[in-house]
């Protein structure tokens, strides 16, 4: 699976991360035969980790039928990620995790 990330805030200013499938993701249900189709994005919220700047951070991935808990970054589009199944129209789906982390292998400091 290929995805582009691309930091950003989310409301109240928290540290998010934008991820948008590069390429859609295929499926197939190796019983059911159902082939499901993802394509889309998400927002995930970041933890911070202050004892280590490359991580790992804690990641909060959110969903409540089909809907992803946080819709956008602040001042950018609304995320939708969706799933076709079988061949059929495109869905809103949603995605959800309680224990993914992110680690980058450096960090940079920007002055601002």
């Amino acid at each position: 699976m290929q995805v582009k990330l691309h930091d950003c805030l989310v409301k109240s200013g928290d540290a998010g991360v934008l991820v948008s499938l590069a390429k859609p993701v295929h499926i197939e249900g190796p019983f059911t035969g159902l082939l499901t189709l993802l394509t889309g994005g998400f927002v995930s919220l970041v933890s911070p980790n202050k004892s280590k700047k490359t991580g790992p951070f804690a990641l909060t991935i959110e969903q409540k039928a089909g809907v992803q808990g946080i819709s956008a970054c602040e001042g950018g589009m609304p995320q939708t990620l969706e799933a076709s199944i079988s061949g059929s129209g495109p869905l809103q789906t949603g995605i959800e995790t309680r224990e993914a982390t992110m680690t980058f292998a450096a960090a940079e400091e920007v002055g601002v």
